[in-house]
């Protein structure tokens, strides 16, 4: 059982919702995306949230409920743990390396693959080498990055054939009407 939520959808929610939240991830896992943007201290609509789910819930349902959340840790160090420094020791951290070169390769030619394309060689390679230079960078986003990539790739090879496709078009347009 899990539940998932991004600081957006949380700091949207009504503060007499969040235990449904809870509720709904009970007996599992509870995932808060780009905690980061979280800031307790300066965002009044932030308090509750970090309030009753990563203060009272990760310390009253701890046997119940695991509590996850994501993204920057010096921010995380800066506007979560400053504003309660009790709160860091009700979590464990947990640092992920950005994917390697040979990883970014990997999902760029699984992203080409499940479209069925053929890579001319080294285009993968190329593009993870790229996508390699960023990480370590704040913002770096391992398969996010990959997929923009892919997709840039995607729309810029279509266009030659979609521009092919239209003039042919026109041009049969003029034939029928001559």
């Amino acid at each position: 059982k899990a539940a998932g939520i991004c600081r957006t959808k949380l700091l949207e929610m009504d503060p007499k919702d969040i235990p449904d939240l809870l509720d709904s991830a009970m007996g599992g896992v509870l995932f808060i995306d780009e905690a980061h943007n979280l800031d307790p201290a300066k965002d009044a609509k932030g308090k509750p949230a970090v309030t009753q789910i990563l203060i009272e819930a990760a310390e009253n349902k701890r046997t119940e409920l695991t509590i996850m959340i994501a993204g920057y840790k010096d921010e995380i160090e800066k506007k979560l743990y400053g504003f309660d420094v009790g709160l860091k020791s009700r979590f464990r951290d947990v640092e992920l390396d950005d994917f390697t070169q040979p990883v970014l390769q990997e999902i760029f030619e699984k992203m080409a693959a499940d479209k069925h394309w053929k890579l001319e060689d080294n285009v993968a390679l190329v593009a993870a080498r790229r996508l390699a230079r960023r990480r370590g960078i704040k913002g770096f986003g391992n398969a996010r990055d990959v997929r923009s990539l892919f997709e840039r790739v995607v729309v810029e090879g279509a266009e030659p054939r979609i521009e092919r496709e239209h003039k042919a078009k026109k041009k049969m347009a003029r034939k029928i009407a001559a």
